[in-house]
């Protein structure tokens, strides 16, 4: 599977969240598990969904892949994220 960052939607994809609706206090959760703070975050487009799903840049320079889903999505995205 391609994988791709830093680039425009595909046109024939579905919307994906962006990184300005992550709610702050998740992102607080995601900078303590990683340990370091949030500095950027690009869209990855690919995959099978409309999960947000994210390359993000923390201050010590380390890069992390980032996926979740939400309550508004199907029960099976959300258990096989949890997976």
């Amino acid at each position: 599977m391609c994988y791709t960052v830093g680039e425009p939607a595909p046109v024939d994809r579905e919307p994906k969240p962006t990184w300005a609706d992550v709610p702050a206090a998740l992102v607080e959760a995601i900078e303590r598990v990683i340990a370091s703070q949030v500095i950027g975050a690009e869209t990855v487009w690919g995959g099978f969904g409309p999960t947000a799903t994210f390359s993000i840049t923390t201050k010590d320079g380390r890069r992390h892949f980032c996926k979740a889903a939400h309550p508004g999505q199907t029960q099976d995205g959300c258990d096989s994220l949890a997976r």
